[in-house]
C-alpha cells in the first residue's frame, strides 16, 4: 500500500473520531451529543416531519459518514489490498446507518425509512467507487462527495443548533461539526492531488526504420 493510501485512511479515521466527539455543547445539562446522536436527536424534533422533505436535518448530519466511505472509495488506487481494506470500512458505515429492527413492524416510518436509503445508497456508491471504473474521473467525483459532506455537516449542525437554542437550552457549539467538516476537506485535498501523482504521461515513441 503507498503512502497515499495510508494517509487517506488515516483521515478518515480521523473524521469518524470527530463525527463522535461532541457537535453541540450543553454545559450542566447531559445534552452534547455526537454527530450520530443529535441526528437522531432532530429526527423526533416537532419541526422534523415539516421539513421538505422530511427529515433533512437529520439526513444531513447522517451524510458526513457516507460522503466520507464513498469519497474514500473513488479516492484510493483500486489495489488489491487498498479495496480489502476500503470495501471493510463502506460495509461498516453502511451496516452503521442501518435502521433497527423495528423498520420491519413500521415501515413506514420516515426515520427509519431515511436510514436505510443511506444505507443502501452508502453501500451501492461505495461498491462502484471500488471498481476502478470512470478511471479518468474518479478524483473529480471523490472530491464533490467529500465537499457535499462537509457542506452538509455544517448546514445539519447550523440547523440542529438553532433548533437546539430554541428549546432555552444553553446551546453552544462543539469541536465535532467543525473538524468533520475539516478533515472531509483534507480528504478531498490529498485524494485530489493523489489522482493528479496517479496520471502519468507516457511520451509518444517515434520509430525510426
Amino acid at each position: 500500500m503507498r503512502i497515499s493510501g495510508l494517509i487517506l485512511f488515516f483521515i478518515f479515521l480521523l473524521i469518524l473520531a470527530a463525527y463522535l466527539l461532541p457537535w453541540v455543547v450543553n454545559p450542566g445539562v447531559s445534552l452534547s451529543p455526537g454527530g450520530y446522536d443529535l441526528a437522531e436527536w432532530t429526527t423526533i424534533h416537532p419541526a422534523a416531519p415539516g421539513e421538505n422533505p422530511p427529515l433533512l436535518t437529520g439526513l444531513l448530519l447522517r451524510l458526513p459518514l457516507a460522503c466520507a466511505a464513498v469519497a474514500l472509495a473513488f479516492f484510493i488506487a483500486p489495489t488489491a489490498s487498498n479495496r480489502l481494506l476500503a470495501g471493510l470500512i463502506v460495509l461498516l458505515m453502511a451496516a452503521a446507518l442501518l435502521p433497527p429492527f423495528e423498520i420491519v413492524g413500521d415501515p413506514g416510518n420516515w426515520n427509519y425509512r431515511q436510514q436505510l436509503m443511506l444505507a443502501v445508497i452508502t453501500l451501492l456508491a461505495g461498491i462502484v467507487g471500488l471498481t476502478g471504473w470512470f478511471a479518468g474521473l474518479r478524483r473529480f467525483i471523490g472530491s464533490g462527495i467529500a465537499f457535499v459532506g462537509a457542506g452538509a455537516a455544517l448546514l445539519g449542525f447550523t440547523r440542529a443548533l438553532a433548533w437546539m437554542q430554541a428549546f432555552d437550552l444553553p446551546a453552544s457549539a462543539g469541536a465535532g461539526a467543525f473538524l468533520t467538516a475539516l478533515l472531509l476537506l483534507g480528504l478531498l485535498a490529498v485524494g485530489l492531488r493523489t489522482g493528479q501523482r496517479g496520471v502519468q504521461h507516457h511520451p509518444v515513441r517515434v520509430s525510426q526504420h
